[in-house]
């Protein structure tokens, strides 16, 4: 059983690797099509000759690589517009504020449109809110801040949260300290009344623990009890929670 278990997760983890790098490539391709477009207006000032799609897509995505692997490293936000306009300079492409807006969205929506809620996220969400629970969200993201409460409000979430922080906003990513005492500070808790629940033991449980707050892990794989980093209480489920709630 234990080998099959790991067949399996190893699977599992195949499939989201290749589907990351679909997604990846499938964001890439939008650019290069927004350019195109933008390239093909005869009032715009991009004066530029395009690369050919593969060249482009190809630097792009190694150099979204290698700058990602980086800030994991460093424990630091990357600067997606920063590397973006090192992209585009690289290829001589000079973009305008608003076309590099515009141009961050056209990645971004490949993204985007993959975000789903597990069936029991609403009804959870509603309980801790019915009981006047005070609500944050804190997220490592590479994208602007206000793309992923979009992204809340169109599942129909966001009105639940008293509180949103996106690493891409505040320049640090969990475990940082720094970004879970923001949100303490916000909501006005001390982190001894304060419960994070996360999935992944290092930015999670070890930065929640990190300030003093109480953390769960919501199991990704199964928990051996074996790690390094050990989380106060270990669910299966979101809806769990109301049992300790």
């Amino acid at each position: 059983n234990t080998v099959k278990d790991e067949n399996i997760d190893e699977s599992k983890k195949f499939l989201n690797k290749l589907n990351k790098i679909y997604l990846s490539i499938k964001s890439i391709n939008s650019v290069y099509n927004y350019l195109y477009k933008l390239s093909k207006k005869p009032s715009t000032e991009l004066n530029i000759a395009l690369p050919g799609r593969i060249n482009f897509i190809s630097k792009f995505f190694k150099i979204i690589k290698i700058e990602y692997q980086e800030s994991l490293k460093r424990q630091e936000q990357i600067e997606l517009d920063k590397v973006f306009n090192r992209i585009f300079n690289s290829f001589n492409i000079k973009l305008n504020n608003s076309q590099s807006t515009e141009v961050l969205g056209e990645y971004y929506k490949s993204w985007s449109n993959m975000t789903k809620l597990y069936d029991d996220v609403l009804p959870t969400l509603i309980y801790i809110h019915d009981k006047g629970i005070k609500l944050a969200l804190i997220s490592n993201t590479i994208f602007e801040g206000k793309l992923h409460d979009s992204d809340l409000k169109r599942l129909g979430i966001f009105k639940y949260f008293d509180f949103t922080i996106y690493s891409s906003d505040v320049g640090v990513r969990k475990p940082e300290p720094k970004i879970f005492k923001v949100v303490l500070e916000k909501l006005k808790v001390s982190p001894d009344e304060a419960i994070f629940v996360g999935d992944r033991l290092y930015d999670d449980i070890k930065g929640a623990k990190s300030v003093g707050m109480t953390a769960i892990l919501k199991e990704k794989r199964p928990y051996t009890g074996e790690e390094e980093i050990v989380p106060d209480l270990v669910i299966k489920n979101i809806s769990d929670l109301k049992l300790y709630l």
